[in-house]
């Protein structure tokens, strides 16, 4: 696998930086394509594509979750494993409706999973990684994708993930740049400096550190964060890039349920010392978003369609209040392990 050509294909956010790093610290990559899952199809058929153009049998697929999508998976696996030298390796850390099967028809895939740790630490172990820098790097962002607050390294994630948005996002000017180009520039940057952090990641992690402070008293001060406390403590907020560290505020305030809603996108998380069960955060998901495992149980996020209107947002606002706050906390099972489908 390791001198021939191959492709990557992985999610566009810190954890999917992680996986770049560690697989291009080991061997060299053909191209990396990036997907926000909005995208996925689209992504998925451009990344064969190339490899049909470019004869590459080999891929490797890491932070991608397949749980509602696995025609996408098939194409990718008929296509690597009709060839005799095929290899594609699938490493991931999502829900699924059950993990114990979910790959029984992959005979011929790699499939590393574990949905105790990030795809970061998992394809750091696969790969046998032994730059301590980069080793250190890895547990930061493992820190920061599975939301282990009581990690020695959940702070420096915070910053972490706040410098790697400014770098794939934002110009000097103010502009959006082409994302998915710049998570393999800063791969390139990381590796070229021996994966410390970069001479300006201070200042940057400060700024936002600043705007987080003053982007959260000025929601309160203009009623652009509300809480809602009933049957559960629940934050809704108009949110922006400081979302992380105003529901962090917030959970440490007491509140259970925290959404940030950004151009149309509703970001869900659950505070981890509420005491919700499992078959709890299914149903939650399974109510708003139709997909009990979908993403994790304590963070998923969902677009309403076309971004939503004004209209749009309110109704499901109100939609959220009364789903959060109508599900039994005893419930034991998700109704839809009721449905004959």
């Amino acid at each position: 696998m390791l001198n021939s050509q191959i492709v990557g294909f992985t999610h566009n956010d810190l954890d999917a930086l992680g996986v770049i790093l560690c697989v291009q610290n080991k061997i060299s990559i053909n191209r990396w394509f990036n997907t926000n899952y909005s995208d996925i199809d689209t992504m998925a058929k451009e990344c064969l594509q190339y490899c049909k153009e470019n004869n590459i049998h080999k891929i490797i697929i890491g932070d991608v979750s397949f749980s509602d999508h696995k025609d996408i998976l098939d194409n990718f696996y008929n296509y690597i494993t009709s060839f005799e030298d095929g290899y594609i390796l699938h490493c991931d850390h999502h829900s699924y409706p059950d993990s114990s099967t979910f790959w029984n028809g992959y005979h011929k895939m790699k499939v590393v999973y574990n949905d105790k740790e990030s795809a970061t630490l998992q394809i750091m172990k696969l790969f046998k990684i032994e730059n301590e820098n980069l080793i250190k790097l890895c547990n930061i962002i493992n820190s920061f994708d599975c939301w282990q607050k009581d990690s020695k390294y959940f702070n420096a994630s915070q910053m972490l993930n706040d410098y790697f948005w400014d770098f794939v996002r934002v110009q000097s000017d103010g502009t959006l740049y082409n994302q998915y180009n710049r998570i393999s520039i800063l791969a390139q940057l990381l590796s070229e400096i021996d994966y410390r952090l970069p001479g300006d990641f201070k200042k940057i992690a400060e700024k936002y550190l600043i705007k987080a402070e003053n982007d959260y008293n000025t929601f309160k001060e203009h009623n652009i964060l509300k809480r809602y406390n009933a049957n559960v403590n629940t934050t809704i907020v108009l949110s922006n890039e400081s979302f992380n560290r105003i529901q962090l505020k917030e959970m440490a305030d007491g509140q259970d349920f925290v959404v940030g809603i950004y151009h149309g996108t509703f970001m869900c998380r659950v505070n981890e010392k509420s005491n919700f069960s499992l078959e709890f955060l299914r149903e939650l998901r399974y109510q708003l978003c139709g997909k009990p495992d979908f993403c994790h149980p304590y963070a998923f996020t969902y677009p309403l369609n076309n971004r939503g209107t004004e209209d749009d947002i309110i109704d499901e606002v109100k939609r959220i209040l009364t789903v959060i706050n109508t599900i039994p906390r005893d419930i034991n099972k998700c109704t839809c392990d009721d449905l004959p489908f």
